[in-house]
């Protein structure tokens, strides 16, 4: 079974955020097939009367990834040529690729263009019994897990997302207090398309002081992985450390259905208060996260940058990529 990030229902989501369409990209070798699920996003200006493209993966991970048969340099190799084929055949100019943490790993070793390391996220491995995994988180969170326990905090899962509109009132409440980027603020209809479409593959889980929801999150999982992937905590209630609490049951969860890791993630930037608040749960379990980018069409890429340059706000130092977006 594929991991959530590589179902085509999972892509789709993004396509409105994107701007985007959601489109699959297959290669069948003799010793196996890969299959690549990306957003195919039309550029802002024509080149000579031209409409070109570049192509980015859904938030989160994705890339390439064997979907039958075994991985070999060969099939790699073959799969990258007729890739890039396709590309500069269908006007796509530029890809730009967020690699899962695991499966696609050797696809990202023999990637043909830039690889770049952005950050570690944190994961907590689940291969330890429950209770070395408790003795394993830093010492603040055994002590914030009790604090909230005493507080008489509970903690229940929500597989249907039958509490939506409490998640999305603590999320978009959570996001404006952390000044998160417009493109955070999935839509309702994002979080319903998840509830419709991913089932099987995600769970909300709820903090309660007595019959309010005061922290929330929604768990994307696979057969091996788990995924801390949106919610948040109401910032009145943060003395009874309701987060520590869903953090643990989250964890607990994740082990008594045979998941192999809970992938916290990382923070907004390397090193932050984010980052150092998931590591305190997997101290020395850091998986590095990487990106890959690459031009198609060197000369489309450079006369599409030159065209905004023109434009406002353009900085030609900016790592943003591809540049003519930024």
């Amino acid at each position: 079974m594929l991991d959530v990030f590589f179902n085509p229902s999972y892509g789709k989501l993004y396509e409105q955020i994107e701007g985007g369409a959601f489109d699959t990209f297959e290669y069948a070798g003799r010793d196996g097939t890969i299959c690549n699920m990306y957003i195919k996003r039309p550029v802002s200006w024509l080149v000579d009367d031209v409409q070109y493209y570049d192509v980015t993966t859904p938030y989160g991970y994705g890339g390439p990834v064997v979907t039958a048969g075994e991985t070999s340099e060969s099939l790699i190799a073959e799969y990258y040529t007729a890739w890039a084929a396709y590309c500069r055949g269908s006007r796509i100019i530029a890809e730009f690729v967020r690699f899962h943490l695991y499966d696609n790993a050797d696809l990202r070793l023999y990637y043909p263009g830039e690889v770049i390391r952005i950050s570690d996220n944190v994961v907590r491995s689940l291969t330890p019994t429950m209770d070395e995994i408790w003795m394993e988180f830093e010492h603040k969170v055994r002590k914030n897990v009790k604090r909230a326990q005493n507080n008489g905090l509970t903690v229940t899962a929500d597989a249907t997302g039958e509490h939506l509109s409490a998640f999305l009132n603590i999320y978009y409440k959570t996001m404006k207090r952390n000044r998160a980027k417009n493109y955070y603020y999935f839509e309702t209809s994002y979080f319903e398309d998840i509830n419709r479409t991913l089932n099987g593959q995600y769970i909300y889980f709820h903090v309660w002081h007595n019959e309010q929801i005061i922290s929330t999150e929604l768990v994307l999982y696979s057969q091996d992985y788990a995924y801390s992937f949106l919610g948040g905590t109401l910032e009145d209630f943060y003395p009874m450390r309701p987060n520590d609490l869903l953090k643990y049951e989250i964890i607990k969860w994740c082990k008594e259905t045979g998941r192999r890791a809970f992938i916290l993630g990382g923070g907004y930037h390397s090193g932050d208060g984010i980052y150092r608040y998931k590591k305190a749960f997997a101290p020395g379990n850091d998986v590095p996260f990487y990106i890959g980018r690459k031009v198609f069409q060197s000369e489309i890429y450079h006369q599409l940058i030159a065209i905004r340059a023109q434009k406002p706000d353009f900085d030609s130092e900016s790592q943003f990529f591809p540049l003519y977006r930024s």
